[in-house]
């Protein structure tokens, strides 16, 4: 699972805002490492630091900000809950945006492709039986790619995840779309 952790730290001035960003973000990165995540899992996406005005008009500074969000990859599910309970109470001021991802994306790719074309020569075959005929040979395949969600389907398979005592986690991995749209002539 992917994860956005932002730190957030207002002060009446930046250094102390920055200082303190800094340090939490020490602490997040070190127990995030702490837990078995590799270093190229854990990356800085955002920083912004800077006045917060009274309105976009004014130029009364009613605050300085420091944020940053770290972005994290977590391979082991069964430890989710915990490295959220955890960060939260280091006080970060958000955990966002969990995006479900496999490893074996390619594999569950190639399986779409594969059952994209049986579909695809089975609705041939139909076609042309009605016409008291057979289909040939293939002279062209080819698989379309399309910026649209809405293709043929196929669906990864993701298992409940249960915890060390037997509970299952409060997030929910559900199903990964894996999609493939072929054209055979």
């Amino acid at each position: 699972v992917l994860l956005d952790i932002t730190i957030l730290i207002k002060d009446k001035e930046i250094e102390p805002a920055r200082e303190k960003n800094k340090q939490l973000a020490k602490q997040v990165i070190k127990y995030l490492s702490s837990q078995g995540i590799a270093r190229e899992h854990i990356q800085t996406q955002y920083a912004n630091f800077g006045p917060v005005y009274r309105d976009f008009k004014s130029t009364e500074v009613l605050y300085y900000e420091a944020t940053q969000t770290i972005h994290v990859c977590i391979k082991q599910l069964d430890q989710l809950d915990q490295i959220v309970d955890d960060l939260l109470k280091m006080e970060v001021h958000r955990i966002s945006r969990p995006q479900f991802r496999t490893t074996k994306l390619a594999d569950f790719r190639n399986e779409a492709r594969l059952k994209a074309v049986m579909l695809a020569k089975e609705k041939a075959q139909a076609m042309a039986g009605v016409l008291d005929q057979k289909i040939g040979k293939a002279y062209q395949i080819m698989e379309e790619q399309f910026a649209s969600p809405m293709a043929n389907l196929a669906y990864a398979e993701a298992a409940p995840v249960p915890n060390a005592d037997g509970t299952s986690n409060s997030f929910a991995p559900g199903q990964l779309e894996v999609k493939a749209t072929v054209k055979v002539s």
